[in-house]
């Protein structure tokens, strides 16, 4: 079975320096999913959070598109060599995977089974696939998602049963901003109230906020190939062994199609 878990950038990078605690964290996390039986893939952002800050630009700074796809030029190395180093030390080796959101769409059939390959021989080899968007020639998740959708497509290229994402968000609200109206769970047959109270973010580091989430989980659910056990599940990544206590409902919202 395949998971995919996708981690957002302010849970690994504060605006001055890595998050290593939830580095840690969520890498010991994957090897027990591992050492589980399950084949894992991981997502996640931050390369532009650690271009800002190798270049000492403050997050308050605004800055444009074509900045931020030089600052995620920069961050991406140093992004991949903070997880790489973690991993290692979980004795997780890992290879890093760059996409577009063109390249999983049908437009480019291509191109997409060359990525379905290269995912396939990872596993076979044993190593985790770290997936980031290619900000050198894509946009998408840069201005809206922060890798939620793409979060999403990864997990259907690789028929995934469940997707995972976490960030600063600790579950879907009823009455946001109050914590105690958390939605345990929820289906997507609800998918117009979700809507009405999904909220955008605040954070400079991140896009998108509960919005994407609801539209990656909706993405991720639709494509079900009869698999109606498919689940999304969104929680805090610095809650502690926050992916085990997801599963059986003690924190974060689980989503599923019905």
């Amino acid at each position: 079975m395949r998971v995919v878990v996708k981690v957002g950038s302010s849970s690994l990078h504060d605006g001055n320096n890595p998050i290593w605690k939830n580095f840690d964290s969520i890498a010991s996390q994957l090897k027990t999913l591992r050492e589980s039986g399950y084949e894992v893939v991981l997502v996640t952002s931050g390369a532009i959070a650690f271009g800002r800050a190798e270049q000492k630009i403050d997050l308050l700074v605004d800055i444009s598109i074509p900045e931020k796809q030089a600052l995620a030029s920069v961050g991406q190395i140093s992004l991949m060599r903070a997880w790489c180093d973690v991993l290692e030390k979980h004795d997780i080796y890992s290879g890093q995977v760059l996409v577009t959101n063109e390249v999983l769409g049908s437009s480019t059939a291509n191109q997409k089974s060359h990525l379905v390959d290269t995912f396939e021989q990872l596993f076979t080899l044993g190593v985790l696939p770290i997936v980031n968007e290619n900000d050198a020639v894509a946009v998408a998740e840069i201005v809206q998602g922060d890798n939620d959708k793409l979060s999403a497509l990864i997990a259907n290229i690789v028929n995934a049963r469940d997707l995972y994402i976490l960030g600063t968000a600790s579950a879907v609200l009823q009455k946001y901003p109050d914590v105690k109206s958390r939605i345990n769970s929820v289906s997507l047959k609800e998918i117009d109230f979700l809507r009405t109270i999904s909220v955008g973010t605040e954070d400079p580091q991140a896009t998108g906020g509960m919005v994407t989430k609801i539209e990656a989980s909706q993405l991720f659910l639709s494509d079900n190939n009869n698999d109606n056990k498919k689940s999304v599940f969104v929680a805090e990544a610095s809650t502690v062994d926050v992916i085990s206590k997801i599963q059986v409902g003690k924190v974060g919202t689980k989503i599923t199609l019905r």
